[in-house]
């Protein structure tokens, strides 16, 4: 018997659990992931979100709205993401941002990453 939850993502996904795992399905009723998950979480922010937490096999990782896992189950615990940055846990606390990049650390650092663009100078 498959459970529809009556929780629903800012970008119109569905959580659904059947035998204890959840799958993501879109507004038509199109699956867009296998229940392979222990736990799919919805966003808990209230600013639209890129990336859903989800837990498999007891570690936590991230799934884009096409349930397309992004960011790899390797964290012991994690929270879901609000305004691009989600803490998680695998030897020590730090928060990430969207492409897994560690922002702030446990000790309240700010990490700094500079994106520069190459430019040809012939």
């Amino acid at each position: 018997m498959v459970n529809l939850t009556k929780e629903k993502t800012p970008s119109k996904l569905f959580i659904v659990q059947k035998r204890q795992k959840y799958a993501s399905f879109n507004a038509n009723g199109r699956q867009l992931s296998k229940f392979n998950y222990d736990t799919i979480y919805p966003p808990t922010c209230d600013k639209p979100v890129k990336l859903l937490l989800a837990k498999k096999r007891m570690k936590y990782g991230y799934l884009d709205e096409g349930s397309i896992e992004r960011l790899a189950f390797i964290y012991v615990n994690a929270k879901p993401f609000c305004r691009g940055i989600a803490k998680v846990k695998r030897r020590y606390s730090m928060n990430i941002d969207y492409f897994g990049k560690v922002v702030v650390n446990s000790k309240g650092e700010v990490m700094v990453f500079l994106k520069m663009k190459v430019q040809s100078i012939l």
